[in-house]
């Protein structure tokens, strides 16, 4: 198993618990169910964001929906020239 792990993951002098400290077969008070790692973590991804900020992410549609109906009414209208 060490050879497949990234050397973040892995401590190497970090002891492993008894079986019967986990909340496997009795519930615990410091009801910890995940690992101890401080490593690297993967940054919430735009659909999280999103979902987050609700306000904020219809803000940004309408303002994306704005500037592309300017754009397309810009180049639609009928140029003026001057003689």
């Amino acid at each position: 198993m060490e050879i497949d792990t990234f050397k973040t993951n892995y401590d190497t002098d970090r002891k492993a618990k008894a079986p019967e400290a986990g909340i496997l077969y009795e519930p615990k008070e410091d009801l910890m169910e995940r690992g101890s790692n401080l490593g690297w973590k993967r940054p919430p991804s735009l659909m999280v964001k999103a979902k987050k900020r609700p306000v904020l992410s219809i803000l940004a549609t309408a303002g994306i929906g704005l500037a592309v109906y300017k754009a397309l009414k810009k180049v639609s209208s009928p140029q003026k020239c001057l003689e």
